[in-house]
């Protein structure tokens, strides 16, 4: 019973550092996945990013492993990951474009007005 204890109270230690720990954690990981790459040791890479995607749920760390599967020549793992990759980006991309194509045209009808206003443009005022 004192053991059960014990170990109970260590684990709560644990957990209790674990959400500080957690950030230089993630930093560790992320660092050793990129050296893991450099050393051209492309599957150990993608293990460590396919890890990391499953921990936090960053884009970037799919899309890097779908790059190291690639480099390791694992192109059914790199192709799932490339195609769930764009998955995500179509649900954030049309908002993201909307805005974008609705800035250019605001630019664009802010530029007609202009010209339109004065056909010769800053040519006018140099007479």
């Amino acid at each position: 019973m004192l053991i059960v204890q014990g170990v109970a109270l260590a684990m709560a230690m644990v957990t209790a550092d674990a959400p500080a720990a957690s950030a230089s954690s993630k930093e560790q990981r992320v660092a050793a996945a990129y050296q893991q790459f450099e050393k051209q040791r492309h599957v150990e890479a993608a293990l460590e990013f396919e890890a990391l995607w499953r921990d936090f749920k960053e884009p970037r760390f799919l899309f890097n492993a779908a790059v190291t599967r690639y480099t390791a020549r694992h192109y059914a793992h790199a192709v799932a990951y490339l195609n769930e990759y764009l998955a995500l980006a179509e649900v954030k991309g049309p908002t993201a474009m909307r805005r974008r194509r609705s800035s250019r045209s605001r630019d664009a009808r802010s530029r007609a007005c202009r010209s339109a206003c004065n056909p010769m443009g800053s040519r006018a005022h140099r007479r």
